[in-house]
C-alpha cells in the first residue's frame, strides 16, 4: 500500500516510502493519532497568544518529538495552529519556532481527501463568457420558462452545439 497521502485510506497515518518500521510505527498510531492532535491542541489553546515551540509542547505533555512534531504539523494543514514571527531557545539553547492555536477549530477531522459528493451533485464548476447579444438571449430563455439564469444556461449548454446550430444558443456576434 502507498503510504498517505498517496493513498485513498482516510484512517491512516503518513510513513517513510520502502520503509518497514516506519510503516508499523504509522499503522500503531492509527488509533492515537487524533486523540494525541486534540491534545496538543487543547495545550497550545490554554496558552493563548503565548504559544509554544516544539520543544516546550514535548516536555509539558510528556511526548516524544516524533510524536508531537506530527501532530502539530497536522494541526497546521487544518489552520487550527499558525507558525509566529517569534522565536524561543530550546532545551539544546538553539532557536525554535512558536505556534500559537486558533481556539474553537474542529481537529478530529481525518487525512486524506473529502468524501465524494453525491452522484446528483454538482460536481464541476464552469465559466462561460458569453457576448451581450448571447447574454440577454439565455436571460429571455430564463425568463420565459421561470428558471434561473444558471439553470437555463446549464440546459442549454447540455444540448450542446446542436442546440447553436438550431439557433438556440447562437453563435457569437464575431464569429
Amino acid at each position: 500500500m502507498k503510504p498517505w497521502p498517496y493513498n485513498n485510506n482516510r484512517n491512516s497515518v503518513p510513513y517513510a516510502r520502502g520503509s518497514d518500521t516506519s510503516r508499523e510505527a504509522a499503522q500503531s498510531m492509527v488509533a492515537h493519532a487524533p486523540t494525541l492532535r486534540v491534545k496538543v491542541y487543547q495545550y497550545l489553546c490554554s496558552l493563548g497568544n503565548a504559544g509554544s515551540t516544539d520543544d516546550a509542547m514535548e516536555v509539558a505533555l510528556g511526548l516524544s518529538h516524533s510524536t508531537a512534531s506530527p501532530r502539530r504539523r497536522r494541526l497546521v494543514e487544518l489552520g487550527a495552529v499558525y507558525k509566529t514571527d517569534e522565536r524561543r531557545p530550546t532545551r539544546a539553547g538553539r532557536s525554535a519556532t512558536v505556534w500559537v492555536a486558533i481556539p474553537g477549530i474542529d481537529v478530529t477531522a481525518k487525512h486524506g481527501r473529502p468524501p465524494k459528493p453525491p452522484a446528483n451533485a454538482l460536481s464541476r464548476r464552469l465559466t462561460v463568457y458569453m457576448t451581450d447579444g448571447q447574454y440577454l438571449k439565455v436571460k429571455q430563455i430564463a425568463d420565459e420558462s421561470g428558471k434561473t439564469l444558471g439553470t437555463a444556461a446549464r440546459e442549454l449548454m447540455g444540448v450542446g452545439y446542436n442546440a447553436c446550430l438550431r439557433g438556440i444558443w447562437p453563435k457569437p456576434d464575431n464569429a
